[in-house]
């Protein structure tokens, strides 16, 4: 039987199809008897799965050249337009998240007011979607995914697949092995496999209705936090605009630098995307993913892809030929490994030297998407996560990681102190300000958003209280903001007065932001850059150290 799935599925028409087909391979094995679950390698699976991966590519060739084909023009007219010098006002640009309303108007919405208080405060439009765009149903988790129907209209379409049909209330096991598994239009239509549960889709399938409503949209996560002391001193019209070359970009994104750990390329904590047919097509590539079965790191995964394949028709528009990007990543996404299971930590290597070959390392050959060098500018996203797993240049005088995630047996007290030895608000290294980057990503650290509030309280205890930080209204949140902002600066100012030459060590120069801008987040003390951070390796201080294994 699986001969014979393995036969149907080499002939599939689709990349779902291709994909579903080798998760049903996958899982018929695993429910097989005799199945050796300590195997390395199989000779068959391998020469299968090279021939899938020739498929699944060819596939996704044609369909962006037919997306191509139907865009060109209105691409090309569009990156025409984005040639002429122009500015953008902060009344352009809404920055907008999604938040299910239970999330919304509980432990989180401390972190959704401060946004919309910042938004306020830089005149940006703010929109809060709390929207549900996943109307199906999980039925069962087989290999640990989470196995849906597409829409509520398509519940219960599974009771006609045996090997869909859970045999008990758990769900853990099919009644009939996948080995007598056939891919059928219904399938395709009606079946959706998720690697996180359904919902997590929904911000951005949120970002693609959101789009229309303004000429930039700024998409963040609510694991992203901004310094207090930056509050009334930047807006994301500075990240937009290119001063070196006077165009406006399509899509704007946090490069991922070689320290962020290797399950976070691409996750930026933000993305910026405009409102043309350039963004337009950026948003229609990632959503189209949502049927790619068991997509590692859900929309993270569609995101990165899409970028890849949107540079790729950058350079068939402007400078013609096929698209220049040949989904060389596509079967980590799709396929996983030959004999079951996937690597984002693979795909994000691919990833990597797929940008380097596109666009140059500098990451200055896109006129469509303008990545931000964190380490180069101000840093606009420092992924904590990479802090815990980083491992130092390999001396024994250098700063650590913890080497793990999540570490669920640290106290949320322990957490914030191992953040503090990277980060320290003493006075001795300039004040809580001077080495709190400009924008901060939690993401897969435990305790969030307890951990948020209490690292900013700490940080600033007589203006940040934890109440207002929780429970605060917009108003009050926006206050506690500013004179945290007053404190910093002044702690940074008296320290410059006895240590003059720490500034010219402490300051970034951004390419992409002109000598006013600068001095304005000079004078905030959010101008750093992490390679401060991460060249000093970690710190030992009282009882905060990032040696801690």
């Amino acid at each position: 039987m699986q001969a014979r799935l393995a036969l149907e599925v080499q002939n599939c028409s689709s990349v779902q199809a291709c994909g579903l087909g080798k998760l049903f391979l996958t899982v018929g094995a695993l429910t097989s008897p005799g199945f050796d679950f300590t195997a390395r390698s199989d000779r068959v699976m391998l020469h299968h799965y090279l021939k899938l991966q020739s498929k699944v590519r060819s596939l996704q060739w044609r369909h962006l050249h037919g997306l191509l084909r139907r865009h060109r023009l209105s691409l090309a007219r569009a990156s025409a337009l984005a040639e002429s010098p122009t500015t953008v006002r902060p009344e352009d640009v809404t920055i907008g998240l999604h938040a299910d309303p239970r999330s919304a108007s509980g432990a989180w919405r401390g972190q959704v007011r401060a946004w919309e208080a910042f938004a306020e405060a830089q005149a940006h439009g703010f929109l809060l979607d709390k929207e549900s765009y996943f109307s199906g149903s999980v039925f069962a988790r087989y290999a640990d995914l989470y196995w849906a129907s597409s829409t509520r209209a398509d519940d219960g379409f599974w009771l006609n697949y045996g090997y869909l049909c859970p045999q008990d209330p758990r769900k853990l096991l099919p009644s009939h092995s996948f080995a007598f598994a056939s891919i059928d239009e219904v399938l395709l239509s009606k079946l959706v496999v998720f690697t996180q549960p359904p919902g997590y889709w929904d911000s951005l399938e949120a970002l693609a209705q959101a789009l229309p409503q303004s000429t930039w949209t700024v998409w963040v996560d609510f694991d992203l936090t901004i310094s207090p002391c930056c509050f009334d001193y930047f807006s994301f019209t500075e990240l937009i605009e290119r001063k070196s070359t006077g165009d406006l970009p399509h899509v704007v994104f946090r490069d991922s630098p070689p320290e962020d750990y290797h399950h976070h390329c691409a996750n930026a904590g933000f993305v910026i995307v405009r409102n043309s047919a350039i963004g337009r097509l950026f948003l229609e590539l990632a959503t189209e993913k949502r049927s790619w079965p068991g997509l590692p790191y859900g929309y993270q995964a569609a995101v990165a892809e899409s970028l890849l394949e949107l540079l790729g028709m950058e350079s068939a528009v402007l400078r013609g030929g096929p698209p220049s990007y040949s989904s060389e990543c596509l079967p980590h996404l799709v396929l996983g490994k030959p004999l079951g299971g996937s690597s984002y930590a693979n795909y994000c290597m691919c990833w990597r030297q797929q940008l380097d070959r596109l666009i140059g390392k500098n990451r200055d050959k896109s006129r469509w998407v303008h990545f931000l060098r964190s380490r180069e500018g101000p840093e606009v996203g420092l992924l904590l996560a990479s802090f815990f797993l980083y491992r130092g240049s390999g001396q024994k005088d250098r700063g650590r990681g913890a080497g793990y995630l999540p570490l669920r047996a640290w106290s949320r007290a322990k957490h914030r102190r191992y953040v503090e030895a990277w980060m320290p608000p003493d006075y001795n290294y300039g004040g809580p300000c001077a080495l709190l980057p400009l924008m901060l990503h939690w993401a897969s650290l435990p305790h969030r958003p307890a951990l948020i509030y209490e690292f900013l309280s700490h940080r600033f205890p007589n203006s940040m209280p934890l109440e207002v930080l929780v429970n605060g209204t917009t108003q009050e949140v926006a206050t506690a903001y500013r004179a945290a902002a007053d404190e910093g600066r002044k702690s940074w100012h008296s320290f410059l007065r006895r240590y003059a030459d720490f500034a010219s060590i402490w300051r970034v120069h951004p390419e992409h932001m002109d000598e006013p801008a600068q001095q304005k987040l000079d004078a905030a003390a959010c101008n750093l850059g992490s390679q401060r951070i991460w060249l000093l390796g970690g710190y030992t201080y009282g009882s905060r150290s990032t040696s801690v294994k």
